[in-house]
Order: structure tokens, then sequence, then C-alpha cells
């Protein structure tokens, strides 16, 4: 993730969690004033299946906290076994899909029920 104070910069790069395989995020919810409050996309879980993903901002600090973001992964149901989040809305549900056998739209509520 990228920051900066004002449009022109400086910008600074903030790397945010993962399981260890990378990732990629899809979708940014924001504020009434810009401000990031969710992010969505996926995570390789083990260097191969796409996992999604929410991003939470967080003050903790590590393990779990990184650089202000808490990385949770979503369960999926079967028939499902692989898919990323495409979009999420300021309250943290998700629509995403699996598109390894091509296509199948998915939906997870701020529970991360799948439906």
């Amino acid at each position: 993730m990228w920051t900066a104070i004002s449009p022109a910069g400086p910008w600074t790069e903030h790397v945010i969690p993962d399981v260890g395989f990378g990732g990629a995020v899809r979708a940014i919810a924001s504020d009434a004033n810009g401000a990031p409050v969710v992010m969505t996309g996926n995570v390789w879980t083990n260097g191969t299946n796409k996992t999604p993903a929410r991003w939470t901002p967080c003050t903790d600090g590590p393990p779990e906290c990184v650089n202000g973001w808490r990385l949770s992964t979503v369960p999926l149901m079967l028939p499902i076994t692989e898919a990323w989040g495409q979009d999420i809305n300021p309250g943290g549900m998700i629509v995403g899909m699996e598109g390894t056998g091509c296509c199948r739209a998915a939906f997870w509520d701020a529970n991360n029920v799948q439906s």
C-alpha cells in the first residue's frame, strides 16, 4: 500500500500482511473522508491456491497487525475451492469469483458466510 500526506507526495510504500506466498488487493472501500476502511483481494495460501482475503485497519502491532493492516482469510465452501475478492463495501461484504474452472460468482457477508 502506498500512502502520502498529499497527492503531490512524497509517497511511502507499506507492505501489508499475507500468509507467506504473496497476494493482491483488488478493491478498497473508503470512509466519507477517503480513508481506507477495508480491502479485499486474495492471498496465495500454499503458493498455488488463491484464497479470498479481507484486510482491516489495526493499531495493535505485529504479529497480527502489520503496517497498520490485519489480514483475515475468507473460508470457502464446496464446490468452490479457490477464489478471490473482487469488490468490497465499507461493511466488509465481499463479492468475488472462482476463475480456475471458469467461472463461479461468490458472495461473503461480513461474517465470512459464503452464498
